[in-house]
């Protein structure tokens, strides 16, 4: 049986706890070993970063990665030589409170010298680019040769981020804010360019990048505020868990290379 406090008093952070730990109990009985996809993103950025690396995290934000992954966070940060971040939003970068240097500016308009850094990430980032060229060329600049780029984005053969691209923004914003309860503000207008395994592919190739490996993720399901219909999207996650199925799958995580002989 599912555990639940006796006190409550209708606050709806009351009813937002109820409902998620009504969801982790349902998770691990329906599709065991199933997590949030930012795990999977920190294993493969882990699995690539070379020792005392010099590194750019892209849209910072407040962190880099879930809020909840504070000691993940500062482990890694404390295993680099330099890390930097940048963000549109000041108040995000006045607010991070693990990467020490930080500055406001564009992703297009990197203010690095070349070959500056030996590993690029970006979480949940590039969904909001409008020229991923443009962008990944700016990146392949300030990597030295052989640096990786490891980025975690939406994928959008998933049929709830598929259904997303055609949200307007402002109901999207309200969405985001029943289902996540996150504020207006952190939410960015989405371009899903650099989405599908055909478009980084695409994109990758036109800015001299090898992909090392791209990788399609399931997440914890998106509907938790749904209570007990949260079962429909568990049952459709556990069908997607199949290997041929993988496309379907929420999110996508890929490693790119720059070649060793890039200047």
């Amino acid at each position: 049986m599912l555990e639940v406090s006796d006190e409550f008093d209708g606050r709806p952070e009351d009813m937002r706890e109820r409902l998620f730990r009504f969801y982790w109990w349902l998770e691990k009985k329906m599709v065991p070993g199933l997590g949030s996809s930012q795990y999977a993103y920190l294993a493969s950025l882990s699995a690539f970063f070379p020792p005392r690396a010099r590194w750019l995290d892209v849209g910072c934000g407040h962190n880099i990665f879930g809020s909840w992954m504070g000691a993940e966070e500062r482990d890694i940060v404390s295993r680099s030589r330099a890390v930097v971040g940048i963000d549109l939003d000041l108040d995000s970068v006045r607010k991070h409170a693990t990467i020490r240097d930080r500055l406001l500016c564009r992703l297009e308009d990197l203010p690095f010298e070349a070959g500056a850094f030996d590993v690029v990430t970006a979480n949940m980032v590039v969904e909001h680019v409008e020229d991923p060229v443009g962008a990944l060329s700016a990146i392949h600049k300030v990597l030295a040769p052989s640096g990786i780029f490891v980025f975690h984005t939406s994928n959008r053969r998933n049929p709830l981020i598929r259904i997303a691209a055609h949200v307007p923004q402002s109901l999207k914003n309200a969405i985001i804010k029943f289902f996540e309860n996150r504020a207006s503000e952190d939410v960015y207008p989405t371009w899903y360019r650099f989405n599908l395994t055909e478009q980084i592919r695409a994109a990758a190739a036109e800015a001299k990048f090898e992909i090392v490996r791209l990788d399609h993720i399931s997440t914890s399901a998106l509907t938790v505020m749904l209570g007990p219909l949260v079962a429909m999207e568990l049952l459709w996650i556990r069908w997607i868990g199949a290997p041929r199925r993988a496309e379907l799958r929420t999110n996508i995580i890929g490693v790119l290379r720059k070649p060793a002989e890039s200047n």
